[in-house]
C-alpha cells in the first residue's frame, strides 16, 4: 500500500526500496504544490534514497514526461527534480540520471508560443538548459565554465569541484568579475564566493578589471570590485596594486560632480584611507 506524501519524514524513511520508489512521485508532487520550506525534509530524504534504483527510475520518469505546451504541473515537478534533488546530488549519482537528462535536454519548444505565456516558456527552457549543462557536467569529467547567463547554476559545481588552486582559478577570474556589476542579478554572490576561494589571485586580476571598467567610465563596475577587495582580501600588499586605479576612479568622479556617484567617492576614499593607514604601519612591507 503507497504510503502517502503527508506521511513524516521519520515514517518514510522506514519503507523498503520498491515502497518508498512508488511513492516518490506523490512526494515530489507535494513539494511542487506546497514549496520547499514546508518539504525540506522530504526533499533530503529522496535526496538520500536517490540512488536506489526504484528511486531513481521514478525520478528518471518525471524527467522524461513528454512536455506539453502549458502544462504547469509537469513544469513544476522537473524544477524540483532538477532544483531540489539533481543539482546538489554527488557526482557518481548524477551518471545515472544521465539518459533521463539527456531526453529531457534534447526537447524541442521552438513551436511553443511565448506570447501565450512567457513566464512558461521561459522556464521550461531554463529546465532543459539545465539538463543540457547536468549532462555535459557529469559527461565530461573536466569540464569547468563560468555561467554565461544568470540560470546556471550548474558552473558554480564545476567551480567548486574541479577548481582547487589560485592559478587554476585565474583563467575564469575576469568573467566572474564581470559578474559583479550589479548585487541584484543571481550571479553576484556565488561569483564573489568562488572569487573569495583565492584572494590574493583575486585581487592581482581585480587590478586588470578595474583598469578595464576604468576605460569605459564603469563606475558602478568599479565600486563593486573595490567592494571585494574591501570585505574579501585581506589587507595588505595585495591592496597596493589596486590603488592607482582608485585614485584615477576618485579624480574622474570629482571632476564630473554627480550627486549620483556620490556614493561611490564616498565608498572609494574610504578604502583609500584604510590603505594608507596600513601603510602608515607597514612601512617595510608596503
Amino acid at each position: 500500500m503507497l504510503r502517502p506524501p503527508m506521511d513524516t519524514p521519520q515514517q518514510l524513511a522506514k519503507l523498503d526500496a520498491e515502497t518508498f520508489g512508488s511513492a516518490v512521485l506523490s512526494i515530489l508532487r507535494s513539494v511542487a504544490d506546497s514549496g520547499l520550506e514546508n518539504k525540506a525534509k522530504h526533499v533530503e530524504l529522496v535526496q538520500s534514497r536517490a540512488a536506489e534504483p526504484p528511486t531513481t527510475a521514478a525520478i528518471s520518469s518525471i524527467l522524461t514526461t513528454p512536455i506539453k505546451e502549458g502544462d504547469w504541473a509537469t513544469l513544476k515537478l522537473q524544477q524540483t527534480v532538477i532544483h531540489r534533488i539533481l543539482l546538489d546530488l554527488p557526482l557518481e549519482q548524477l551518471q545515472a540520471y544521465r539518459p533521463a537528462l539527456a531526453v529531457l535536454a534534447a526537447v524541442d519548444i521552438s513551436s511553443f508560443d511565448p506570447s501565450k505565456d512567457g513566464s512558461y516558456h521561459s522556464q521550461t527552457s531554463h529546465n532543459i538548459n539545465h539538463a543540457k549543462l547536468l549532462g555535459l557536467f557529469t559527461a565530461d569529467l573536466k569540464a569547468v565554465w563560468v555561467t554565461a547567463d544568470k540560470y546556471d547554476d550548474v558552473s558554480y559545481r564545476t567551480l567548486s569541484e574541479r577548481i582547487h588552486t589560485g592559478e587554476q582559478m585565474r583563467p575564469y577570474m575576469e568573467d566572474l568579475f564581470n559578474w559583479m556589476v550589479d548585487p541584484n542579478h543571481p550571479p553576484f554572490k556565488p561569483c564573489s564566493e568562488q572569487l573569495a576561494r583565492f584572494p590574493e589571485t583575486a585581487a592581482a586580476v581585480a587590478v586588470e578589471v578595474m583598469a578595464k571598467a576604468g576605460q569605459v567610465n564603469d563606475t558602478e563596475h568599479q565600486h563593486w570590485i573595490i567592494d571585494f577587495v574591501s570585505t574579501r582580501v585581506p589587507i595588505g600588499k595585495a591592496w597596493i596594486p589596486l590603488r592607482p586605479h582608485v585614485q584615477e576612479m576618485v579624480r574622474l568622479i570629482e571632476e564630473r560632480k554627480d550627486e549620483d556617484e556620490d556614493d561611490y567617492l564616498e565608498a572609494a576614499k574610504a578604502w583609500l584611507d584604510e590603505l594608507e593607514k596600513w601603510d602608515a604601519t607597514h612601512v617595510d612591507e608596503a
